[in-house]
């Protein structure tokens, strides 16, 4: 933006805020007003390596559990943007990182800083849970946009890649609560909800979408097919005898 080689770009924080504080740019919508709490950052390997080094795998999310817990008190939100502002890190100021880890921003340099209170979230509301609902919900956007045109079954897909199994291993060990369900109904709730199962009540985040419309997991392909605009490429018959 600042030597004029692009016009605008999609970017995770800070690097938009560093953009307004340069006054090259401006933010024209956050994720968050796409997707309430959308999945973000994820952790992934390789099948055979995780079946080869199953105790180093179960280490690294324990791990990342226990730092998504301490990043996410805010009395160590200055520590953790005073880490990151090191070169070695991200590099940028400190104060314009804190701005992104607060949630407060300005949309454009002449603007009041606004207060986002889940513009960040990185362990409250089930956050680190791999829900295989994201993942589902995920390959029915790609089968909408035409990057899948084999016809598969969705669900099989979906828990072959988001393991909840080996997550709740983790969390078993760390004496972490988590939901026994891999699905839950998304863009439903525009405000804190309970997940209630056999177990446990969860508080759970917002999880608006932009378009106001509901993914049910149980009925993926009338969600695919209900978006007037899109470019699939499959046979619908065929795709619904694989996801009944």
């Amino acid at each position: 933006l600042e030597v004029g080689h692009i016009d605008g770009f999609c970017v995770g924080g800070p690097w938009n805020s560093s953009a307004v504080q340069k006054e090259v740019g401006k933010v024209l919508i956050t994720g968050y007003d796409i997707w309430n709490n959308s999945p973000e950052k994820v952790f992934g390997v390789t099948r055979d390596w995780a079946e080869k080094y199953p105790n180093t795998h179960l280490s690294i999310i324990k791990a990342l559990l226990e730092s998504a817990a301490w990043i996410e008190k805010s009395e160590n939100g200055n520590e953790v943007a005073e880490i990151l502002a090191d070169k070695k890190y991200i590099g940028l100021s400190q104060d314009v990182i804190n701005q992104c880890m607060t949630g407060s921003f300005q949309d454009e340099i002449t603007a009041r800083s606004s207060s986002v209170s889940d513009f960040n979230v990185f362990y409250r509301y089930q956050a680190n849970f791999p829900w295989c609902s994201h993942a589902a919900w995920i390959i029915t956007q790609m089968y909408r946009w035409g990057q899948f045109e084999e016809e598969i079954d969705i669900r099989s897909i979906a828990e072959s890649v988001f393991r909840p199994d080996i997550y709740r291993v983790a969390a078993d060990q760390l004496g972490i609560q988590y939901p026994s369900i891999n699905y839950k109904t998304e863009g439903k709730h525009k405000s804190i909800w309970s997940l209630q199962d056999q177990k446990n009540t969860f508080e759970m985040g917002a999880d608006y979408f932009l378009d106001e419309k509901i993914f049910n997991p149980e009925r993926l392909i009338d969600y695919i097919f209900e978006f007037n605009i899109n470019s699939m490429k499959i046979k619908l018959e065929d795709f619904k005898n694989l996801n009944k």
